[in-house]
């Protein structure tokens, strides 16, 4: 629902953005275009009487600076002679709220470069502490968790064997298979990760668990008749799950995953 609103929000803003523009250009050309008629009725009224055709002269010279919301336009070369500072204001800020709001629609994780990992700091030693600040390891975790989400879906574990331990990856292809037999498929798609908060990390640091807490599509269907037997095609839920990682070749990957 949140992504629904967002991206109507982007287009209304974007179509102010465009009535701030677009109209503006239009206008000041059909300005141009009334001068050009003004001359015409010119030439035939000073044929009858000078004052009349210099009283059509005036108006030709009225005519021929329009206004558009106020701000005087010259109709022969269609520029803005004068312009009004919230209009400025407004034209600069718009398309970067546009921008923003599609990229956070589409891209969520963009957004969260300056989350870190929560650690509880009642229960966490000093040296602990450290340990969880480091930024690479929290985007280690969630390639990790991203990578192996998409290959679950697409039921090819092997796609994210880099991701995790052999043990995880032999549990992935057995439940695999056991779907495949059923006729079952894991739909998991948009995944993004909210919250990444410590749970332990073992004395030589060769083993640590989080909990993860993301937002994503998640649903069953039958792979015959594409019906869904569980869960929601349009709507991201919110998943909470406990996982643990080792290194292998002086990588982090996951090992386990505790529902």
């Amino acid at each position: 629902m949140k992504k629904i609103i967002l991206i109507l929000t982007s287009c209304l803003v974007l179509l102010l953005s465009f009535s701030f523009l677009f109209p503006t250009a239009a206008m000041a050309s059909a300005g141009g275009g009334s001068a050009g008629g003004g001359g015409s009725g010119s030439g035939g009224g000073s044929g009858g009487s000078g004052g009349a055709g210099a009283q059509s002269g005036q108006n030709n010279q009225n005519y021929g600076v329009s206004r558009i919301n106020g701000i005087p336009v010259d109709s022969s070369s269609t520029t803005i002679l004068s312009s009004s500072p919230l209009g400025n204001l407004l034209g600069d800020i718009l398309p970067v709220f546009v921008i923003a709001g599609i990229l956070y629609s589409f891209f969520p994780w963009l957004f969260e470069f300056n989350r870190k990992i929560v650690v509880d700091k009642e229960k966490t030693n000093t040296l602990d502490k450290s340990f969880w600040k480091d930024r690479a390891l929290k985007r280690r975790i969630e390639v990790c968790f991203i990578k192996i989400q998409k290959a679950w879906s697409k039921q090819e574990p092997g796609l994210a064997a880099t991701f995790m331990s052999k043990e995880l990856l032999n549990e992935h292809n057995g439940m695999i298979e056991t779907m495949k037999d059923q006729g079952i498929r894991n739909v998991v798609s948009g995944v993004s990760v909210s919250q990444i908060k410590a749970v332990f990390v073992s004395p030589n640091r060769d083993c640590f668990q989080v909990r993860i807490k993301a937002r994503m599509i998640d649903y069953r269907i039958d792979v015959n008749t594409k019906s869904i037997l569980s869960g929601q095609k349009y709507q991201r839920g919110i998943l909470e799950e406990r996982w643990q990682f080792i290194k292998v070749d002086g990588k982090w990957v996951a090992d386990q995953i505790f529902n």
